[in-house]
């Protein structure tokens, strides 16, 4: 069964291309003994789609409320935990003494926490490892139904989506990120690049729109 099957299987809240994608993403990782980082586990059905798909592949999903999912998902090679992604602390607590071979931010969406997750993260990254950030379009600076995600931001310059296409240059501007995390990812990291693809709101006919991941590699 494809990544794509198994997730519609537990209606895991990511569009089918973006499944797809990490199928051949992750081409490499499979089959070995590999550590996952996801934030943003909601209601678990992503995390049992990677438990699924991964026979030994170890699972560490934190999210800022785990309420509703404690208990309910395999105890062998899963575990669960709580995280603030506002808060290096929290970051720090949840991680402590693990490292990863890859990391989902599929968490708040909001500008600040994407950055400041990644520059806290980057280093628990495995030579070789990727790191993603999904749904970057919820940083569109420009549409008026993303706005939540950015009142943390003071204007364009401020937006995840900016910030990436700075470092695709060694361009590296962020507000969020310590001047320390900002050198070490100039000097580890490998490339970058972004994907995007469509979604279908279900309830909603013909309501399309464009789902934006970034993916990064470590050298």
């Amino acid at each position: 069964m494809s990544l794509a099957d198994i997730g519609a299987k537990y209606k895991a809240n990511k569009p089918s291309g973006v499944f797809r994608w990490y199928e051949g993403l992750f081409a490499a990782y499979h089959g070995a003994d590999r550590n996952l980082l996801e934030i943003g586990v909601k209601e678990g059905n992503s995390i049992r789609t990677w438990y699924d798909y991964g026979p030994r592949l170890h699972i560490h999903g934190l999210d800022l409320d785990i309420t509703q999912i404690e208990g309910t998902l395999p105890e062998d090679r899963v575990e669960i935990g709580k995280v603030d992604q506002g808060s290096r602390e929290s970051l720090e607590s949840a991680t402590k003494g693990r490292s990863y071979d890859i990391i989902i931010d599929d968490g708040s969406h909001w500008c600040s926490h994407q950055q400041l997750t990644l520059g806290y993260l980057f280093p628990k990254l495995k030579p070789g490892g990727v790191y993603i950030i999904e749904d970057l379009h919820t940083s569109q600076w420009d549409r008026p139904s993303a706005k939540e995600f950015h009142e943390d931001c003071l204007g364009p310059s401020d937006m995840t989506t900016y910030f990436l296409q700075g470092m695709g240059r060694r361009d590296y501007v962020s507000r969020f990120i310590l001047d320390s995390e900002m050198g070490y990812l100039q000097q580890n990291i490998l490339d970058l690049a972004l994907h995007s693809c469509c979604f279908h709101k279900s309830g909603y006919r013909h309501n399309w729109g464009m789902s934006q991941q970034a993916c990064i590699w470590k050298r």
